[in-house]
């Protein structure tokens, strides 16, 4: 499996969705879910396209979205429900090729009200879904191994009876949506536009990575739940065919995910320029944006147009009089439970310890306070699905999730937030315009730019201002991001403007030395151009680099 896994991740997956569906089948434990997972695998081309249809073929954006606060409005869970039971069906008649189809889309329905943005709707949401997801989608590595290596980890025991999908899909929105405002407050939306991944800071990761870890466990749940419910034989599934063809296919699979980037960088860009222009997006408004806001209008009774609170709401969990409570708490919000964080099963729920209503900071990019709608009371959509239907299905025994964290810190197992195989537009100082002078002459990614001298490259660009000496600067910076954790574009530019180069270098810097030299550069006028509105590092943030530096050389080390 490992093989066709590596291929088809490097070269075939072109969005969130592909590498969840991917990432989860190496978390299935049983038998029965291993020889699902192979399925699926030998069709790796029918569930791969599955799990983009929904968005690319089906546009049903309404079944994408679980709102907590809107009376549980949208179709996630009845499609989730549609699609469990097709593709049951096609396992059943054996029908591989259709049940992997199937399962890839059910995939989609599963974990879009996972991602916070799925789980309300708002103007400031509007403005940020589409860069926001761009930047989550670019940065999806380095979150799946905050994940994988950080202190999250998920326990997710699906519930028994005849809507047991409906319930976990509920509860993973119920535990999505206590983010859905403070990952709109927090988001960079004018970094996110240049740099996908900058706009993303270390709260937001935090967050994105505990969502990725419910949304890959659970549906790896899923898959072991599906095997054991299909009433076939599940077959031995040779895999050397599909990976020989998958190898083949990576050429054409590589110059459509280019393609499929090049063409949402244009269209967040378009997003960010309407924004600046006018405070608001409408006509760039993202298609699942406005089809979403379509159908709740015709749906749910509202007097002004949809806008945050003054007072973010926190979601109350849909349970029965005597249904166990769902326990997705991390730690921090978590009544106290050493015993039952450290088990994988647990015979009752600890309760959830609510956070207390706050009034949210708004984001630096949006309009004052005072220019917004105020919000009104919205008496609850009491005959929409599926949240309101879910507090009627008869109670269950089981827990369905349980979120532990582990004593090691995340700070030491975070990994950079691009690598050498991240597009070259994703390096510090190089924007659109420069990334498409290196197309034309065939330096696509950071990897393929740190291959070549810079005074090779800059014959090849024929391009006055772009000279050897600038190039290796921005080499070095480029290394600098690749190598250390906590760097950034502007920071790795600081640094080599300050001739720390590399990141052996770095480690081996005096934090206070190193925080007067940058602090003395910021006080020119270039240094002002690197900063423009970005904060001076101080001697913290220094000695964090420092650190991430030591940890990088260790790595190579190793």
């Amino acid at each position: 499996m490992s093989q066709i896994l590596t291929i088809l991740r490097a070269a075939h997956c072109r969005s969130t969705h592909h590498y969840f569906a991917l990432d989860a089948l190496r978390c299935i434990n049983t038998e029965r879910g291993g020889r699902l997972a192979d399925i699926l695998l030998k069709h790796y081309d029918q569930y791969l396209k599955g799990a983009k249809d929904p968005d690319a073929k089906f546009r049903d954006f309404q079944n994408h979205v679980l709102h907590v606060g809107d009376g549980g409005w949208g179709g996630a869970t009845r499609a989730c429900e549609k699609w469990l039971k097709t593709a049951v069906n096609h396992l059943n008649s054996e029908e591989w090729e259709y049940a992997a189809y199937d399962l890839g889309v059910l995939s989609h329905y599963f974990t879009d009200p996972i991602m916070p943005l799925h789980t309300g709707s708002s103007d400031p949401e509007g403005v940020v879904h589409r860069p926001l997801e761009w930047s989550v989608c670019q940065s999806y590595e380095s979150l799946y191994e905050r994940w994988k290596s950080g202190k999250v980890r998920v326990q997710f025991q699906l519930p028994e009876g005849n809507n047991w999908i409906t319930q976990a899909v509920t509860a993973g929105a119920e535990r999505s949506h206590v983010h859905y405002h403070r990952i709109i407050e927090i988001y960079d939306l004018e970094r996110g536009v240049k740099s996908p991944p900058e706009g993303l800071n270390a709260e937001s990761r935090e967050i994105l990575s505990e969502m990725f870890g419910i949304a890959i466990t659970g549906w790896a749940r899923i898959l072991e739940r599906v095997a054991e419910q299909a009433t076939c034989k599940l077959p031995n599934a040779g895999l050397t065919a599909a990976t020989l063809v998958a190898a083949i296919d990576m050429p054409v699979a590589w110059i459509i995910k280019k393609i499929a980037s090049v063409q949402e960088k244009a269209a967040v860009a378009a997003i960010f320029e309407e924004f600046q222009t006018t405070g608001t997006v409408r006509v760039h408004l993202p298609p699942e944006v406005r089809s979403v806001r379509t159908e709740m209008a015709m749906t749910v009774n509202r007097n002004t147009p949809i806008n945050p609170p003054t007072t973010a709401p926190q979601p109350v969990p849909v349970v029965s009089s005597t249904a166990a409570t769902a326990a997705w708490a991390p730690a921090a919000i978590q009544s106290p439970a050493p015993a039952m964080v450290a088990t994988t099963q647990t015979t009752q729920a600890p309760s959830i310890a609510t956070p207390s209503a706050g009034e949210p900071s708004a984001p630096a990019w949006l309009p004052a306070a005072s220019s917004l709608h105020e919000p009104v009371a919205q008496e609850p959509a009491v005959t929409m699905e599926p949240a309101a239907a879910a507090a009627a299905q008869p109670a269950v025994a089981s827990v369905p999730f349980a979120v532990s964290r582990v004593a090691d810190s995340w700070s030491t197992q975070r990994q950079p937030s691009v690598s050498e195989q991240s597009d070259l537009v994703d390096a510090p100082s190089i924007g659109p315009k420069t990334a498409e002078r290196f197309t034309k002459i065939g330096i696509h990614t950071i990897g393929q730019f740190l291959a070549v001298q810079p005074e090779v490259l800059a014959v090849k660009l024929e391009t006055r201002w772009i000279n050897g000496d600038l190039l290796a600067d921005w080499q070095a910076q480029a290394r600098l991001v690749c190598g250390v954790a906590s760097l950034c574009g502007y920071k790795s530019q600081l640094l080599v403007a300050v001739d720390c180069r590399s990141v052996d270098q770095l480690a081996a810097e005096d934090a206070a030395a190193l925080t007067a030299r940058i602090s003395d550069y910021c006080d020119t006028k270039a240094g002002e151009r690197i900063l423009r509105s970005s904060p001076r590092p101080e001697m913290e943030d220094v000695g964090e680099w420092i650190e991430d530096a030591s940890r990088g050389e260790i790595r190579q080390a190793a």
